[in-house]
């Protein structure tokens, strides 16, 4: 398969490695034990160096790109997200802090999906 690139973005930004918490947390509770499950070390493919910068990306109806920042394992309790925000040209903008990543932007509201736990 082949294409073009049509855009192209970064911030400067210092990659951080993975501990050795993050790893064991991974192998029993995260995707390691999802994809891999009863399987050694040897069995599975190996963890990367350093944790991925971001888990996922969304764009407003202005064309801004917002960044959704990788949240380590060892904070799967912490409620709240780290956004960085992009202009449609590529532009970094400035970073939030969100208490939940939205399904969806558009007119200058952020929307989501909750669901009654006792109602389903």
């Amino acid at each position: 398969m082949g294409g073009r690139a049509l855009f192209n973005f970064s911030k400067a930004e210092k990659s951080q490695g993975i501990t050795g918490q993050e790893a064991d947390l991974t192998r029993t509770d995260g995707i390691w034990a999802w994809f891999w499950p009863g399987r050694s070390e040897n069995g599975s493919p190996g963890l990367p160096d350093h944790r991925p910068f971001y888990s996922r990306f969304l764009s407003d109806d202005l064309g801004r790109l917002y960044v959704i920042r990788f949240k380590p394992i060892t904070e799967k309790d912490v409620k709240t997200s780290d956004i960085d925000v992009f202009s449609k040209d590529g532009y970094y903008l400035y970073r939030m802090t969100w208490p939940f990543v939205p399904h969806l932007i558009m007119g200058g509201h952020l929307y989501e999906v909750r669901q009654d736990e006792d109602a389903a």
